[in-house]
């Protein structure tokens, strides 16, 4: 097991901390027994050869030995490494959603090797994806959604994932769904009516970003539960970080003019009940809609905005808890509606729109 690591001149090579003398301990330091040396070496790993989004002359490199580790079924922890595997790869997910990766926009030198070196691993993660532990087929499903130009071996893989979870666990089928629309494969029309709520939004965000303004207005309907929805970071889930309603929020974005009303209709109608991160999310997704071509002009009246526009004003001034969050105002939604040229804070809201104060 890894032979060959140390007939790498790691000294010659960069990381984001120096040189990359430090790298070979941390990869054996994933075989541990030690449950926290695990951890240590994939946050050291994390922080060096992947960081802040950039990669180093030190990360494409370390990828085959991270591959030949997640082969073993010794290793500890695989579904975890196959998640370094994918940020080393592509970066930051929610660069690339709701569209999908395009490799074409990937940067040149140490991104685009390190992409490639992983890309190396596809046979190894398809395989995996037919595990019987859940997390690790969610994470092998999740990994194929970000190398479009081998979607033809990945689409028959993910099928079956998505097949065969549904009688399992939710977690993987509705990766597999995710990761089919982000190769251009929309769900069966089964999966919509899934009795799992968290598969039912895998085909709606598979549908969406195949069918874009064509899609139906069920999956437009199951998008928008999601996305006025408080949630929490969930597990089973690995697209941007387990937040759900933050990806519906996106998918909305690809639901054309077809759908703006209803997707309008039913944010403003949830505005009242979001708190926090739920808040920001419906907030953002109703702005972008209301206010199009950006920011209202600088000082504009309450009268000279259009009809969409007073709607939302009115939605935010009769909505006070929104703005808060643990009883204080938030911050982040005051900055947010300031960027638009609105009033930043419930009561000036309601004064602006020509309500009473409470």
């Amino acid at each position: 097991m890894l032979d060959g690591l140390d007939a790498v001149h790691w000294a010659g090579l960069k990381h984001a901390h120096g040189d990359a003398t430090d790298v070979p301990g941390q990869l054996r330091d994933l075989r541990s027994l030690d449950p926290e040396a695990r951890r240590q070496a994939r946050w050291a790993l994390h922080s060096n050869i992947f960081h802040q989004g950039l990669r180093f002359e030190a990360t494409a490199p370390a990828v085959p030995f991270l591959l030949e580790l997640l082969a073993d079924p010794a290793t500890p922890e695989r579904a975890e490494l196959i998640d370094l595997l994918v940020t080393i790869a592509i970066g930051y997910s929610e660069l690339w959603l709701p569209d999908g990766l395009s490799i074409q926009e990937l940067s040149p030198g140490p991104a685009r090797a390190a992409y490639d070196e992983v890309r190396k691993g596809l046979p190894l993660f398809r395989a995996l994806a037919a595990e019987s532990d859940e997390a690790l087929r969610t994470a092998a499903a999740y990994s194929l959604a970000w190398f479009p130009d081998d979607a033809a071996g990945s689409v028959p893989v993910l099928a079956e994932v998505a097949a065969v979870s549904r009688a399992e666990g939710e977690g993987a089928a509705a990766t597999a769904l995710v990761a089919l629309g982000l190769l251009g494969v929309a769900p069966d029309g089964d999966a919509l009516g899934d009795a799992r709520p968290l598969v039912r939004l895998g085909a709606a965000i598979a549908a969406v970003r195949v069918a874009g303004h064509d899609v139906g207005r069920d999956a437009v309907e199951e998008l928008l539960v999601w996305s006025r929805t408080m949630t929490y970071p969930d597990q089973r889930f690995p697209f941007l970080g387990g937040d759900t309603g933050g990806y519906a929020g996106l998918a909305l974005r690809q639901v054309g003019p077809r759908h703006e009303e209803i997707t309008f209709t039913g944010l403003l109608d949830r505005l009242p009940d979001v708190r926090g991160g739920g808040a920001l999310q419906v907030v953002t997704e109703a702005l972008c809609l209301a206010f199009p071509d950006g920011p209202a002009p600088d000082d504009a009246a309450f009268d000279r905005l259009d009809a969409r526009q007073r709607a939302l004003v009115r939605a935010l001034a009769d909505s006070p808890e929104t703005w808060q969050v643990d009883g204080r105002d938030f911050g982040n939604l005051s900055r947010l509606v300031g960027y638009y040229r609105l009033p930043t804070d419930n009561q000036t809201m309601r004064e602006y729109a020509g309500l009473s104060a409470r």
